[in-house]
């Protein structure tokens, strides 16, 4: 069974040419899914959606095996969240937050609350508005995971972190998975951080969904071409139904295509992508069948979460 059920949720707004269109994924126990796009792709209202922030124009959410509903106490104990922005007021400070929380969440865990604290150097009696911005972003973080949830909602977690603490971050991110009940959903534009620790990858731009699997198939299933345009022209003739899209960089063409296996030797150097060349060729290159920008139709590709 599925920790997470996200199905087919859209959002239209008044007045707006954004609209969030047909998302679907689903994140199992045990596991970490990181959502990519760029600001303003529909990662925040996404996560605003699954945490009933938002009531969604069509669609549901299903999180452990039940509709969300705002009245289910039981539901939002076993929910921690982390949002990009501090929600602490100024005055308070991680002792007044011990107190409140404490009070309110019935797994609190002061002992680990405090510890965390210490091993990130932060003094329960600092006010919220003496921290820095990556202190304040690791405060929330702590904050979360004492309250011992067994899902995480992150929503761009380790943005003010700096590199030392966010490596540190993320293997507590992934101590936390590691019992196989529990697991975390976390939007990020760092893809490096999502490359380390997701299990599963869900791309979103401009309100749609491009593509939602396995981050291992976006790695190793998909591949780079790096050619000249005489070799792209031969692919396009020869196995443009492999081509996802293209992009033009000084003389060279980086070309992404579903499945390495299926391109032949040929006059390119063909490597594993990355992330971040994987989600800048799907919402900046061209298509290989048509003219223009890549469309931004939805590929599902082989182990897609739905």
């Amino acid at each position: 069974m599925n920790i997470l059920e996200v199905k087919n949720i859209s959002k239209t707004y008044p007045k707006s040419d954004f609209a969030l269109s047909d998302i679907s994924f689903a994140v199992p126990h045990g596991t970490i899914m990181g959502i990519v796009g760029e600001n303003g792709s529909g990662k925040t209202t996404t996560l605003g959606i699954i945490l009933g922030l938002l009531q969604p124009s069509t669609g549901s959410i299903n999180i452990f095996g039940r509709p969300f509903s705002h009245d289910d106490v039981e539901m939002k104990a076993k929910l921690g969240v982390v949002f990009d922005t501090n929600h602490f007021p100024d005055a308070f400070t991680p002792r007044d937050i011990d107190k409140i929380f404490g009070s309110v969440y019935p797994r609190w865990d002061r002992p680990y609350f405090i510890d965390l604290l210490g091993k990130y150097d932060i003094g329960i009696k600092k006010r919220v508005k003496t921290l820095s911005h990556g202190a304040k972003s690791m405060l929330a973080i702590i904050t979360a995971l004492a309250q011992r949830p067994e899902l995480l909602v992150l929503d761009e977690p380790t943005g003010g972190v700096d590199p030392v603490r966010r490596e540190e971050v993320l293997d507590i991110f992934q101590d936390f998975i590691s019992d196989g009940k529990k697991s975390i959903i976390f939007s990020s534009h760092i893809t490096s951080d999502l490359e380390k620790i997701a299990d599963y990858v869900t791309i979103i731009h401009r309100g749609k969904l491009l593509a939602s699997a396995e981050k291992d198939f976006f790695l190793y299933e998909y591949g780079i071409l790096r050619c000249n345009e005489a070799a792209l022209v031969t692919l396009r003739q020869t196995h443009v139904q492999e081509i996802l899209c293209y992009a033009k960089r000084d003389n060279q063409y980086r070309v992404l295509v579903k499945n390495q296996s299926s391109i032949p030797q040929g006059d390119y150097v063909l490597e594993n992508p990355t992330l971040d060349e994987v989600m800048y060729l799907l919402t900046r290159g061209e298509a290989a069948t048509a003219a223009g920008a890549y469309s931004g139709a939805r590929h599902e590709p082989q182990g897609v979460m739905q």
